[in-house]
């Protein structure tokens, strides 16, 4: 029923269990790389104001998921899985840097992300009644979105790429969260269809 907090990685193998009823939280502000056995009624937190990469073949947690940063990424190369409840609490971003992959939708309707980054390659696919972006969704790589998140009111669409590539069904039109749309990197943005923006659309210099 303890709650152990370490500051390093998660790593290696072996085995992390918890009590069969109950639990017991893990936070930790380092990366995550472990490839071991997870068991019980173990939740874990990414809990860090740093940037924080996951690794392997999977990143699977035997009960509740948490992001609760304070600010840095948390990088998913790939898709996390829960058996609970995935919440996102703070100020942090979530990136979703592999191929094709699904971004992951909290479990209560509360929860939204605050930054979110698609980025990698491949599709990702985006529930169009669970993801709710209230920062910045930021556009990089190759990455495209299968669909638009929902955007709160002082969102911002940003495209941070370096390779041309046209906009998706991410720029919804009107786009009248306050942020506004930004072009942001050297990669040429070229629209898929008309686009009317009640908000500040910014092309940085060198952005086209």
């Amino acid at each position: 029923g303890t709650s152990p907090v370490t500051t390093g990685k998660i790593s290696g193998g072996g085995t992390i269990s918890g009590p069969g009823t109950g639990g017991t939280n893990v936070e930790f502000t380092g990366d995550w790389s472990f490839n071991g056995t997870l068991s019980g009624y173990v939740s874990f937190y990414f809990d860090s104001s740093q940037d924080q990469n996951t690794a392997g073949a999977t990143v699977a947690f035997p009960r509740n998921l948490f992001i609760q940063k304070t600010g840095g990424t948390v990088y998913f190369p790939v898709t996390p899985t829960w058996t609970s409840y995935f919440h996102i609490i703070g100020t942090g971003t979530v990136c979703y840097n592999g191929g094709a992959q699904s971004v992951a939708v909290p479990q209560d309707t509360t929860y939204h992300y605050d930054n979110l980054t698609l980025a990698g390659s491949g599709s990702k696919t985006i529930s169009t009644s669970g993801i709710v972006v209230d920062g910045v969704l930021s556009m990089e790589g190759t990455a495209t979105a299968s669909a638009a998140p929902t955007y709160g009111a002082s969102a911002t669409l940003q495209y941070n790429r370096t390779a041309s590539q046209a906009a998706g069904s991410e720029w919804i039109t009107p786009f009248a969260a306050t942020g506004g749309v930004i072009i942001a990197n050297t990669g040429t943005i070229t629209l898929n269809a008309a686009k009317v923006v009640n908000a500040p659309l910014t092309i940085n210099s060198g952005a086209t």
